[in-house]
């Protein structure tokens, strides 16, 4: 997975929008992940789901994963709370 910075990925997103507008399916898919908590939990067992207070605090370290595909190309960003 490559994340792409901010003016790409909304470029990018413009132009698969474009490509797909006659014809064609564009799925967008958000997540709520901890940056640095790339790697599966184990079978079993449950990451704690965060609160709302704790994804929106500035520095918290949550983001929102966007992925966006089209079924062959696909892009993804991360996004992350700016600093108060």
């Amino acid at each position: 997975m490559v994340l792409m910075e901010n003016d790409a990925f909304l470029t990018e997103l413009t132009k698969l929008f474009e490509r797909t507008r006659e014809r064609g399916t564009v799925t967008c898919v958000m997540k709520i992940v901890k940056e640095g908590q790339n790697k599966p939990t184990p079978k079993g067992e449950k990451r704690p789901e965060p609160t709302l207070e704790e994804v929106r605090a500035p520095g918290s370290g949550y983001g929102v994963l966007v992925r966006a595909t089209d079924g062959t190309v696909s892009y993804t960003h991360l996004t992350l709370p700016t600093k108060a």
